[in-house]
């Protein structure tokens, strides 16, 4: 192979090689403090004021992911914009916020149906939770470990949980079919509806100094396990 014939190979090469890495760095765009993360596949992944989403193109939904933040306050929103399209946001993914010390308070906007597993657990400084109306199933422990946490609030217009009756706030998640106390706190009230406490309703509820439980619940596995200082 001739000289020219060597060099016109390698020059195509190069072009070659130069448009593919054109290619993949146009595919990765930064505007501000969104950052959206385009790919061949249905979903892709967009962060914005920290939060990380997993977004459905086809649905227009997105999912909350596991996010790395240092707020005291989070806001999980019902829209995000991106692109000039919206999505609805619909679920938060298991693990999503777990140990993130910095929360104290998390409100979560009406359009979020799904709360998986651990979601909020472990946040060392979370004070207070708002559940809103839309959501329809939540996780095992998502609320676990949070021994400062000491108001639940349930949108009073939810479907299938509850956390107050009337003028009566009980801090708790509460199964409107089931009548099981799925999540509770040092707050809490357990009102005489309750028939059923769920595995780990009270995991790690260390500043529990008292409790008043009814003949009639039935206590699941472990309901109260790890919570210290119960004088009655």
């Amino acid at each position: 192979m001739g000289k020219n014939k060597i060099c016109k190979v390698i020059a195509i090469s190069v072009v070659l090689f130069l448009s593919v890495y054109l290619f993949v760095m146009e595919e990765v765009e930064y505007r501000g403090n969104n950052k959206v993360v385009s790919t061949e596949e249905e979903n892709t992944t967009f962060t914005q004021d920290s939060i990380n989403y997993k977004l459905n193109k086809e649905n227009k939904t997105a999912t909350v992911i596991r996010s790395k933040i240092s707020v005291a306050s989070l806001e999980i929103p019902s829209t995000i914009t991106v692109e000039g399209e919206d999505y609805s946001v619909i679920a938060i993914e298991e693990r999503a916020f777990s140990a993130t010390d910095s929360l104290k308070t998390i409100v979560i906007k009406d359009g979020v149906k799904t709360i998986e597993n651990l979601a909020f657990a472990w946040c060392n400084s979370l004070e207070c939770i708002e559940i809103p109306e839309s959501v329809e199933s939540i996780g095992y422990d998502v609320l676990e470990g949070n021994y400062r946490l000491k108001k639940i609030v349930v949108d009073d217009n939810n479907k299938v949980y509850y956390s107050s009756f009337e003028d009566q706030e009980y801090n708790a998640v509460i199964e409107k079919e089931s009548a099981k106390l799925i999540v509770g706190c040092k707050e809490t009230i357990i009102p005489n509806t309750v028939k059923t406490i769920g595995k780990e309703a009270f995991y790690e509820c260390r500043s529990l100094s008292s409790i008043i439980i009814l003949l009639s619940i039935l206590f699941s596995y472990l309901c109260f396990i790890r919570t210290m200082h119960i004088a009655e």
